[in-house]
């Protein structure tokens, strides 16, 4: 190329670089008086050193990509939460510029608002002494709690995604926000006695909201001043699963989680964790032996919930003999099966056993709204203020009330999640998941979108990575009557298709009739 030619491109040219594991982004500009001697990416590197922290030139690597920071902000952001060991080749389709290349001839067209090109430094030494993270552990003798997000090492202002949970509370409108002192103050009260918690609510319910409530409340009262308060949110890590836990771990904390937990001996620690369906193991068994994968997580978890007890209800009723504890102290159950069946009949107004697990997705379907159609439920449908303008139930209210049932037809040995889709490495995020049994469960109120909802099941639909695990699906086509309706019971079902389960409910939600391809018309009342 003319030297002519080179000058004329780089007339042109102002490259937009981003820093792998920093977050930020800058603009070279090749017109700059100062860059007039960079014509290589050697000269490049040289030339951008100050701007990277500890800049050592051996080994960075510079990475050309066409990233638009405009109209593709899911990768821009994607860009933005990657660690400095990221795969560029494989996440954002990089090619490795040689150093000895030629800045205009890897850069004859230059979109604007693009990231061109991305900074990844070397991974550090074992031998370069103390990091940041280890001159702080070296002082205190464990890792405290963080400037960043969630009391972690990443910025605070990161973005996560394109979600819309959670609430900001450093923001104007924190005056406007609930800071629920009822619920926050028996979640510490249940932490302080159990040390293990799990708070489980259908989507869009306010659990992350409840995280970030609950982090702040903890920070900032004095009780808990002694106390290492972090929370995270397992969204926080790209691709984070079973299998990568320990690495996405490390990425956000600064150590491995066997180095933090055994600071726990030195500095008493609330970990608050948001989204852990994420790391959920698909039938895998706990047992300690793996390092890096959520195995390490869960045997804490299993440790703490095997402790000796200090709930004082727990133990009064192990002394008065209604529980009793078994299996080497792992957990309590009732004393005798008469007292288990008199506490769910009182309770939920089922004479058979909960534990009796349904044998597939539509005896599931059917024990749901059986049970339902007890008093309790029947007053909550009635009650709700959860309606639409027609008067029919929000689709919402019925998730809630077929979670909260669902969890007790399943029992303790299988677990019904809400929102699933990201464990699949899914587009679309289906109502809900039963692990171990595989069931997939999509709702669907008063005809809302039938063919829309069908659709997500095909095979180029966005539950089209759930259906090459799930053994059963269902879409449950709710059938309601609004309020001020004058029928008495809902239009019939024109024609059944498949994988749909109808059921139409009576005004008052104290009886049901399920109608499916195949099975016979079931009629569900009020047991006497």
């Amino acid at each position: 190329m003319s030297q002519k030619l080179i000058l004329d491109i780089y007339r042109y040219i102002m490259l937009n670089y981003f820093i792998l594991g920093t977050g930020a982004s800058y603009t070279f500009d090749i017109n700059d008086k100062k860059n007039k001697d960079v014509v290589t990416f050697s000269h490049f590197k040289d030339a951008i050193k100050e701007k990277i922290e500890n800049a050592k030139l051996d080994g960075l690597k510079l990475w050309k990509v066409c990233i638009d920071t405009r109209n593709n902000r899911d990768k821009y952001l994607e860009l933005k939460k990657s660690f400095a060991d990221t795969d560029i080749e494989t996440n954002f389709k990089g090619e490795e510029l040689e150093p000895s290349w030629e800045i205009a001839e890897s850069f004859r067209t230059i979109p604007k608002e693009h990231i061109h090109i991305i900074v990844q430094s070397p991974p550090p030494s074992a031998t370069t002494g103390h990091t940041d993270v280890s001159r702080v552990i070296a002082n205190f003798g464990y890792l405290p709690r963080q400037g960043g997000l969630g009391g972690t090492l990443l910025p605070f202002d990161m973005k996560v995604g394109s979600t819309n949970e959670g609430v900001n509370l450093s923001g104007r409108d924190r005056e406007l926000i609930s800071l629920r002192f009822d619920i926050i103050k028996s979640l510490i009260n249940e932490l302080k006695c159990k040390k293990v918690i799990l708070v489980r609510a259908p989507p869009f319910s306010g659990k992350t909201s409840t995280a970030q409530i609950l982090e702040e409340a903890l920070v900032n009262a004095p009780e808990y001043s002694n106390h290492r308060v972090i929370r995270i949110s397992l969204l926080w890590g790209s691709h984070i699963n079973w299998d990568t836990f320990g690495k996405k771990w490390k990425r956000i904390v600064g150590v491995s989680w066997e180095e933090w937990t055994d600071q726990c001996d030195l500095i008493p620690t609330i970990l608050i964790v948001d989204e852990a369906q994420l790391i959920y193991g698909k039938e895998k068994k706990v047992d300690g032996n793996n390092k890096e994968s959520a195995d390490q997580f869960w045997m804490i978890v299993k440790g703490l919930l095997q402790e000796v007890t200090h709930d004082e209800d727990a133990v009064y009723l192990v002394k008065t003999g209604v529980l009793m504890v078994v299996e080497d102290n792992s957990y309590l159950t009732f004393a005798a099966p008469l007292l288990k069946r008199a506490f769910f009949q009182q309770n939920y107004g089922v004479n058979s056993s909960i534990d009796i697990i349904p044998t597939d997705l539509y005896q599931f379907i059917v024990k749901i709204f059986t049970a339902m159609c007890n008093k309790l439920s029947g007053n909550i449908l009635r009650e709700t203020l959860g309606f639409g303008s027609e008067g029919r139930l929000l689709e919402q209210t019925w998730q809630k009330e077929f979670y909260r049932i669902g969890t007790q037809v399943l029992g303790r040995n299988h677990f019904l999640s809400p929102e699933v889709g990201s464990v699949f490495g899914c587009e679309g995020k289906i109502d809900f998941y039963v692990d171990k049994l595989d069931w997939a469960i999509e709702l669907l109120r008063d005809g809302e979108d039938m063919k829309g909802h069908k659709d997500r099941f095909e095979p180029g639909g966005k539950y089209k990575e759930i259906v090459k695990y799930a053994k059963s699906i269902a879409i449950i086509y709710i059938r309601s009557i609004g309020r001020v309706d004058t029928r008495n019971e809902a239009k019939k079902v024109r024609e059944m298709k498949a994988d749909f389960i109808y059921v139409s409910c009576s005004k008052d939600f104290d009886a049901f009739k399920i109608e499916s391809l195949g099975k016979e018309t079931l009629f569900i009342r009020p047991q006497d």
